[in-house]
């Protein structure tokens, strides 16, 4: 039973590297021992070790602390996210985890339910040197608002928009940009475009909406909205199955094309064209705002927007928490580069018209 004790510090070093104890601090010795699965004698003289190792504090007495201890590295970050899935969010959460390693940092990710959440509390209380925040649609109570105008020099946010509480902003991809899709949808020659959405009820949803209507009415084309929003942390690709099977049966999807408001709508309207023989490209064509990793292992392979490199916006982000603000220059929102069409196989002209050029 010797090594039992190496065995519980090289597990917490581990930890303290990954920056497990960056956001909740390091728990007390019985808790910790319980946790581990060893006693409490065991977990003690683990502590012990790393304390003599220079891994902890050594502190004359009280409870150990990480909060405490010299930062294992240069740069702490917290991503913190709504705790559902999303392509988006992966993305971004590898971008920011690839350009914080170049500054000998760490990147915690921090799922969180709704804005009283005690995982965001932790977040803002951790011992880090600043967080990315992806708020929620509903703005955030005004407690919570007045701490993170106090914390603005520490925060970046993704998606929405605080800079009203002078905490810069990554824009992200911009829904107006669906307008591209409508008109390379134009260009193969379709002048119905239907718009089927099942996500959740959502700012980016709500403008991605907007700028299809808005490509109807520059190109003279019509369309119909399906807008079957499912709860927040539902599954909007199994409504998307559902709802695009119901239309498709009952015969009220007559647009030779079809935008969907995301890459699970699209998985969604894929699997139902499926399964009653509607070839999706020849038959139907589908477009997608987003999700271009996805979107070309589909099959069809989807049309989609080329999402440009978020490097450098989040680099500024990432100064902006390094120096707290102080060399800042110009507008709090950092908007992101032009994008384009990438064409799938989703995408063709409608039946009995000749193939155009379009963009890829």
């Amino acid at each position: 039973m010797a090594g039992k004790y190496l065995q519980v510090a090289q597990t917490i070093a581990r930890r303290l590297e990954n920056g497990d104890y960056l956001v909740n601090d390091l728990p007390g010795e019985r808790k910790l021992a319980a946790e581990l699965g060893v006693s409490y004698l065991t977990g003690r003289r683990a502590i012990q070790h790393l304390i003599e190792q220079g891994v902890l504090p050594r502190r004359p007495a009280g409870r150990v602390t990480v909060r405490q201890a010299a930062p294992s590295h240069n740069l702490n970050i917290a991503f913190v996210v709504p705790a559902f899935s999303s392509p988006i969010y992966n993305e971004w959460y590898r971008a920011l985890k690839q350009l914080v390693r170049t500054h000998r940092g760490n990147v915690r990710a921090v799922p969180y339910v709704n804005w009283h959440d005690p995982a965001l509390a932790a977040a803002l209380d951790g011992n880090l040197d600043g967080l990315f925040l992806v708020p929620l649609p509903q703005p955030p109570p005004e407690l919570l608002q007045q701490r993170l105008h106090k914390l603005r020099q520490r925060v970046v946010t993704l998606f929405e928009d605080m800079t009203h509480l002078g905490i810069p902003c990554v824009a992200g991809n911009d829904p107006q940009a669906v307008v591209l899709l409508v008109e390379h949808l134009h260009g193969l020659g379709h002048r119905q475009v239907d718009c089927l959405n099942t996500e959740p009820t959502a700012p980016i949803i709500t403008r991605r909406i907007a700028a299809w209507r808005d490509g109807l009415e520059s190109l003279g084309l019509t369309g119909r909205l399906w807008d079957c929003a499912v709860q927040p942390f539902d599954r909007p690709q199994f409504r998307a199955h559902e709802v695009a099977g119901q239309l498709l049966d009952a015969g009220q999807l007559t647009a030779s094309a079809l935008l969907c408001t995301s890459m699970a709508v699209a998985a969604g309207v894929l699997r139902a064209a499926f399964e009653r023989g509607v070839g999706v490209g020849h038959d139907l064509s589908v477009c997608i705002p987003d999700g271009i990793d996805d979107a070309r292992l589909m099959t069809p392979s989807l049309t989609t927007l080329k999402t440009p490199d978020i490097s450098q916006q989040l680099g500024r982000g990432v100064q902006w928490i390094k120096t707290g603000g102080a060399r800042w220059r110009g507008p709090l929102t950092i908007s992101m580069p032009d994008e384009s069409v990438v064409q799938g196989e989703s995408t063709r002209p409608p039946k009995g018209r000749p193939a155009a050029t379009t963009p890829r």
